[in-house]
C-alpha cells in the first residue's frame, strides 16, 4: 500500500480528481439522502489518504462521510440530513477533499421540500470496460409520499456502446439495472451517462470509461469478496494441479479462493487469513518447505507471515518465523541459493528474511538476508534478473530504491541497483521480447527498467500516464511475444509493447478503484494466459485478449 507521495510543491491541483454523485439531492425536512464521493489520482500522484470535509453547512443541515479519510483513493458514502425545522429551499453544499495539502472542491445542490417528489441515484459512480458489459444500479426514492410510477431513460452512450434500463418504469424505493455493453467499434474515452425521467425533470449521472485497450481486450468481473482487495494470486493452491484464483482483503484480512465451475466462476470461499483481521498485503505460492508440496504464503500488516495449507477437506493456517514488529509485505518461494532447494523468502519491515524448513526438527530456520537503508522492504521477486541460470532476490523499498540480494561464499549480500526513492514492487523478464532479461520496478511515477551490462545496472524510465504498482512480463496475448503489464494506481491495467525504438502503451480498462492486486495465470483445462487484478472496489477482474 502506498506509504508516501510526491512532494507537494510539485503536485498540481489537477493531480486529484474529485467527484460527487448525484450533483443534486432532494429530501423532506426530517429526512436524509445519500450519494457517493469519489476521489482518484492522476499523473502518477499518490497519497496515503484523502480526507473529505463538508464546511459551512447551513443551520439544520448535517453531513456524514464514511469511510473518511479514504485510504489512498476510492469511494465513500455521503449522507445529508435536514432537521424537522429546516425551511424549504435550495441549499449549496460545499464538499472539500485534501490529500497531501492538495485541495479540491465540489458542490451539491440540496433541495428541501414539503411537496411530493422523488430522486434518482446511480451506483457505482464510475466503471471501465475495454469490450464487454458493465452494470449499474438505478434507484428511485420517493419523497413526501410520492408513489407514482416513473418511466426511466438513459442518454450519453457513444456509438458502439449499447445502454438499456430494465425495468423501464420505477416506483418509490424501487431499483432497476442499467446495462452498458461496449462492442468492437466502441471508441475509447470517458463518457457521462445521464439517467432521467422521460420528461427530463430529474437527473442522475454516472461515468463510463471505454478503455483504450480497444476491441481486443475483454475485462470481466469474476466475483467479489465484499471487502477491499489488496492482492491476487493464481495457481494450484490446493496442490492438486488445478489453478484457482486467490484474493486477499484489506479491511477484513481474509483470503478467498475462486474456482472455475463449468463456464463460470463460483462464489468465493474463505480459506483463512490474519488472526487479527489485519490486511493481507501480498501473497506467494510454492513448495516453501522444500518438499514439493504447494502452499500459500500470506503476508499481513499485523507483521505475521502465514502458511496456508489445504488438507482434504479443509484449510489450516500456521505462522512462519518471528514477528519483528514491522509489516510483512511480500513472500516468494524458490531456489535463491542455487543449491537445488526451494526456500521461503519474505519482506518484514525494513528486512528480508529466508526460511528453511527443517524436517527433523519440524520448525523453520530463519536467516536474515539483509536490510534496506531507508523505508521498508515492500516488494520481492526471485529469479535470474541478470539473465543466465543464476537466481537472485530483487527487493523494492519505499525509501531507497531497488536492491539485489545474492547468496555467495556462504552468506547473503544485498546491493543497491542505483536508483532511489519509493519503489512499489519489482519483477523481471524479457520485456522487450529480445531475449534479454531485465528487471522492472513499479513506482509512483512510472516504471524503471534495469539492464545488467558490463558489470553494472543501467536504468531507463518507461513513461506512463499513471503510477504503476505492479509489473509483470508475459506473453499476455498468447502470441508468443513477451510484453510488459502493469497495474495502475488509478484502477486500470496497462500493456507496454517495445516497438524497437519506443514503448507503446495500451489501457486495458479495469476497476473503479485502486488496483493493487495483480497476477496472471491459466484457467483449469485452458491453455490461454490471462491477467488478473484485485481492487479496492471489492471485485476481482480477469483480462483476456481475444
Amino acid at each position: 500500500m502506498p506509504t508516501g507521495a510526491m512532494p507537494t510543491s510539485a503536485v498540481p491541483t489537477s493531480a486529484i480528481a474529485f467527484r460527487a454523485q448525484p450533483r443534486s439531492m432532494i429530501l423532506a425536512p426530517g429526512d436524509s439522502a445519500s450519494g457517493i464521493v469519489q476521489v482518484w489520482y492522476r499523473g502518477g500522484f499518490m497519497s496515503t489518504e484523502a480526507a473529505v470535509s463538508v464546511p459551512g453547512l447551513p443551520d439544520g443541515i448535517t453531513a456524514t462521510v464514511s469511510p473518511n479519510p479514504l485510504s489512498h483513493q476510492g469511494m465513500a458514502d455521503i449522507t445529508l440530513r435536514a432537521d424537522e425545522g429546516v425551511r424549504p429551499g435550495v441549499y449549496r453544499v460545499h464538499l472539500r477533499v485534501v490529500a497531501d495539502q492538495v485541495v479540491r472542491s465540489r458542490f451539491i445542490d440540496l433541495t428541501v421540500t414539503t411537496e411530493p417528489d422523488w430522486t434518482f441515484v446511480v451506483r457505482p459512480a464510475r466503471q471501465t470496460v475495454a469490450m464487454g458489459t458493465a452494470t449499474y444500479r438505478v434507484s428511485l426514492a420517493g419523497i413526501n409520499g410520492s408513489h407514482d410510477p416513473v418511466r426511466v431513460t438513459v442518454t450519453g452512450a457513444p456509438i458502439g456502446v449499447g445502454a438499456s434500463i430494465s425495468p423501464g418504469s420505477l416506483t418509490s424505493n424501487g431499483d432497476a439495472t442499467l446495462k452498458v455493453t461496449a462492442g468492437p467499434s466502441a471508441p475509447a474515452g470517458r463518457y457521462e451517462l445521464t439517467v432521467s425521467d422521460v420528461a427530463r425533470t430529474h437527473f442522475a449521472r454516472t461515468i463510463l470509461v471505454v478503455g483504450g485497450g480497444g476491441s481486443s481486450w475483454r475485462v470481466r468481473e469474476i466475483g467479489s469478496t465484499d471487502a477491499r482487495n489488496n492482492t491476487v494470486l493464481v495457481g494450484p493452491g490446493r496442490d492438486d494441479g488445478v489453478d484457482r484464483v486467490y484474493a486477499g482483503t484489506v479491511t477484513t484480512g481474509r483470503i478467498y479462493e475462486f474456482s472455475r465451475e463449468g463456464n463460470s466462476w463460483g462464489d468465493p470461499v474463505d480459506i483463512g487469513g490474519s488472526v487479527s483481521g489485519a490486511e493481507i498485503h501480498n501473497m506467494g505460492m510454492g513448495p516453501g518447505r522444500g518438499d514439493g508440496r504447494i502452499r500459500i504464503y500470506a503476508c499481513s500488516r499485523d507483521g505475521n507471515l502465514y502458511e496456508v495449507t489445504y488438507t482434504d477437506p479443509g484449510w489450516t493456517t500456521e505462522m512462519v518465523g518471528r514477528n519483528n514488529g514491522g509489516d510483512c509485505t511480500h513472500a516468494v518461494v524458490g531456489d535463491a541459493r542455487n543449491d537445488g532447494r526451494d526456500r521461503l523468502y519474505a519482506t518484514r519491515g525494513d528486512e528480508v528474511w529466508e526460511y528453511t524448513w527443517r524436517r527433523a526438527a519440524k520448525r523453520w530456520r530463519a536467516v536474515r538476508v539483509g536490510r534496506v537503508s531507508m523505508g521498508i522492504a515492500h516488494g520481492l521477486a526471485l529469479g535470474p534478473g541478470r539473465g543466465g541460470q543464476r537466481d537472485r532476490l530483487y527487493v523494492a523499498s519505499t525509501g531507497s530504491g531497488s536492491w539485489e540480494a545474492t547468496y555467495e561464499g556462504g552468506d547473503w549480500r544485498m546491493h543497491r541497483m542505483g536508483d532511489t526513492g519509493d519503489v512499489r514492487n519489482i519483477s523481471f523478464g524479457t520485456g522487450r521480447d529480445d531475449g534479454v532479461v531485465r528487471v522492472y520496478a513499479g513506482t509512483l511515477q512510472g516504471i524503471r527498467e534495469f539492464t545488467w551490462r558490463n558489470g553494472n545496472w543501467r536504468e531507463r524510465s518507461i513513461e506512463t500516464a499513471t503510477g504503476i504498482i505492479h509489473t509483470y512480463v508475459l506473453p499476455g496475448r498468447n502470441d508468443g511475444v513477451d510484453r510488459l503489464y502493469g497495474a495502475g494506481g488509478n484502477g486500470r491495467a496497462y500493456e507496454f509493447t517495445w516497438t524497437g525504438s519506443r514503448w507503446a502503451s495500451r489501457n486495458l480498462g479495469g476497476a473503479s478503484d485502486y488496483l493493487y492486486g495483480f497476477s496472471f495465470g491459466r484457467r483449469p483445462g485452458d491453455s490461454l494466459l490471462r491477467v488478473y487484478g484485485a481492487s479496492f472496489d471489492e471485485s476481482v477482474y480477469e483480462f483476456e485478449w481475444g
